[in-house]
């Protein structure tokens, strides 16, 4: 038996083209035949859940969440197995399209010449920094990351440090005027260096962090 969801995921006309007809003509022939033994062995108390590829009539393959019940009659006949399978081809690529950004977004973050740190929108601390970050400050990433982003500023430019990163934070993330601020970094060694902070509000996993682009303006201070 097949549902009429099943026949049009598939691709069929009827039930006629799938009655009694062998499973594997669904089935992708990339599947591990280890996962399809495991499905096909599946007891009264252990279903199988799990991902695996199928196609259609014209041969044109896709996933399936796919989660499978072996049923039996109130004698304890078994009778045969259910399975309900989910077409996940759009959550499939959504994911890929979310790890090509994550990707691309790792690329620019690695490679930028700027500066760039990340900092918690909630609570300032630092999550993440960059190459170029950890040369402006003279400091190993790992010493960046959980700092808070005042710190990063002189002692007596904290309180401006502090309202420059909530009006970043409040800033609407659709807003399309891009204003930066300068402010002045405390490098490990002492030394002071001007940078121009453009900052913004991104998304990652989920959650909101504050991104911080640093350029050192120094030669232009000094023109």
């Amino acid at each position: 038996f097949v549902n009429d969801a099943f026949i049009k995921t598939y691709g069929y006309t009827s039930k006629d083209e799938l009655i009694g007809k062998d499973i594997a003509i669904v089935r992708s022939p990339k599947n591990d035949h280890e996962v399809i033994s495991k499905i096909l062995n599946s007891t009264v108390n252990s279903g199988w859940q799990g991902e695996i590829m199928n196609q259609r009539k014209d041969g044109t393959e896709f996933p399936i969440s796919l989660s499978t019940t072996v049923v039996q009659n109130e004698n304890g006949e078994i009778l045969g197995m259910v399975g309900v399978a989910v077409d996940i081809t759009d959550r499939k690529l959504e994911e890929f399209a979310l790890k090509e950004s994550e990707e691309r977004f790792r690329t620019f973050f690695e490679g930028s010449p700027d500066a760039i740190f990340l900092a918690d929108a909630e609570t300032g601390f630092i999550i993440d920094a960059n190459p170029a970050a950890s040369l402006l400050m003279k400091m190993p990433i790992e010493q960046i990351i959980g700092l808070h982003q005042s710190q990063l500023h002189p002692t007596e430019r904290k309180n401006f440090s502090l309202q420059a990163f909530k009006d970043d934070r409040e800033k609407h993330p659709t807003a399309r005027e891009k204003k930066s601020h300068e402010n002045i970094v405390v490098c490990s060694d002492g030394s002071f260096i001007p940078v121009e902070i453009m900052a913004n509000t991104i998304h990652i996993k989920g959650k909101p962090v504050i991104q911080g682009v640093f350029r050192n303006i120094s030669d232009r201070k000094k023109a």
